[in-house]
């Protein structure tokens, strides 16, 4: 008999936006770009102070690029309200920027994510990748 207790969640079983959402961050703190690719949606939004797109290869492409300045990423809050959750963070970059504390409002539907807005500070990471600010925040 098989012990499945420790096996992963099947995607579609992750019901609540909790769930999606801890999976979510679970999975880019551990650079599993395909776990994480397979809980947002086809037509993904995501909004942040450096870029706007459609489309969930983009974002992976963005935590890519990020990925290689992060050194670590402490959690301190998440705020679930029902399709929508809050995730306030601490990034520990391996740059000059040093820790950056960030938020993201999630938003998800039908058991995967379909929106996210980021906030946090873009002059520092702005001057870094070399791109300006067209969003103003």
């Amino acid at each position: 008999m098989v012990d499945d207790r420790s096996r992963e969640p099947a995607f579609d079983s992750m019901s609540t936006t909790k769930e999606i959402v801890s999976a979510y961050f679970e999975r880019a703190r551990a650079r599993d770009y395909a776990g994480l690719r397979a809980l947002l949606d086809d037509d993904l939004r995501f909004e942040g102070p450096i870029e706007t797109f459609v489309g969930p290869e983009m974002l992976v492409v963005t935590l890519r690029r990020f990925a290689k300045i992060t050194a670590s990423v402490a959690l301190r809050r998440v705020f679930v309200d029902g399709d929508d959750a809050c995730v306030i963070y601490d990034v520990v970059t391996n740059t000059p920027i040093g820790e950056s504390p960030m938020a993201e409002w999630l938003q998800t539907r039908g058991g995967k994510i379909v929106h996210i807005r980021v906030y946090f500070d873009s002059q520092p990471f702005a001057a870094l990748f070399g791109t300006c600010s067209s969003r103003g925040r």
